[in-house]
């Protein structure tokens, strides 16, 4: 692979070569990560390297710096404003090197070219679906279950697609990336998807995931065509090897994305409402011919009288005898 070059540059010698080993410890970026003291070492560097993202403190940003060829520059401030340089970029220096890393990436996404000798096509690839017609059945938490199980062994992407999601993993108001900016990313043409999406992405555990739409318009205005490009994209430009799509009911065409499934599981209460809603489900499978979909369903029974603790053992039991196995 065609590694990039970023380069840190701060007098504080002792924070950028934490940054830089952050960053390192981020396999999944493309870029090779220097790092510099002075802007003397920087200058002979870019004389016989190409540097694509400098990030430098703002203290020493100077007119020497943007002379040199450098693909972009993006200032590391501790939140004083340079007059001088207002047209570069500025990340706040003082947060975690996670989310510094995710702002260099959402920025460098904007303009950069695509990654070069990348190509994920032809790695194994599945995708497992979490659906049921009857509510507070335990789906959402089975989707979890399932990510982290598969994501001992696979790397693997959770997709919340609900309306109104209790995303359990929701971090705070900070977090400003969703689903919806990956989609309306795609919408734009860009051809930076994996910049974009390493920008996004969170961590849980064994499993990854990006914080579910917030307005439930944003979900249902999303087409079956954009969410099957989103599908072919982590296929083909990720090397994740699995996602779970955690199904609501306000997605557009939801039986034909539920086709783009090799595996679905369905969490059902044995209750006579529940069992009506399951077959009312099924009838109109087969009205729409979707009869892929009613081979790939599995369906996880759940007792209704048990608790909520109960439920969460069930299903994490369950999962350990089929999920994989």
């Amino acid at each position: 692979m065609d590694l990039k070059i970023l380069a840190i540059c701060d007098t504080n010698w002792q924070y950028a070569k934490k940054l830089m080993e952050a960053f390192c410890e981020k396999k999944h970026h493309g870029f090779q990560i220097h790092v510099f003291s002075n802007v003397r070492e920087l200058k002979l560097f870019t004389q016989k390297n190409e540097l694509e993202i400098l990030l430098v403190a703002g203290s020493i940003m100077s007119e020497e710096i943007q002379c040199m060829d450098i693909g972009k520059i993006i200032l590391l401030t501790d939140g004083e404003i340079y007059e001088m340089f207002s047209d570069y970029e500025s990340i706040f220096k003082y947060q975690s090197a996670e989310k510094i890393l995710k702002e260099v990436l959402c920025c460098y996404a904007e303009y950069a070219k695509p990654m070069t000798g990348m190509y994920f096509g032809k790695k194994e690839f599945e995708v497992y679906g979490i659906y049921s017609p009857i509510g507070r059945c335990g789906k959402s938490t089975l989707a979890r279950i399932v990510a982290n199980k598969i994501g001992k062994k696979k790397r693997t992407l959770l997709l919340d697609l609900q309306s109104y999601a209790a995303c359990m993993e929701q971090l705070s108001d900070e977090e400003l990336w969703d689903l919806s900016d990956m989609i309306y990313f795609l919408r734009q043409g860009k051809k930076t998807f994996l910049y974009k999406l390493d920008s996004i992405v969170q961590n849980k555990g064994n499993y990854d995931f990006i914080l579910p739409m917030k307005r439930p318009a944003d979900l249902r205005g999303v087409t079956l065509a954009e969410w099957m490009e989103l599908i072919d994209k982590l296929a083909t430009e990720s090397d994740y090897q699995t996602i779970v799509l955690d199904f609501g009911n306000d997605i557009m065409e939801l039986s034909a994305l539920l086709n783009r499934c090799d595996k679905i599981y369905t969490p059902i209460l044995l209750d006579e409402d529940s069992k009506r809603k399951i077959r009312n489900f099924e009838t109109v499978l087969k009205y729409e011919n979707s009869e892929k979909v009613l081979k790939c369903i599995e369906k996880v029974n759940l007792p209704g009288e048990v608790g909520l603790m109960h439920w969460n053992r069930i299903l994490e039991e369950w999962a350990e005898r089929n999920v994989m196995s």
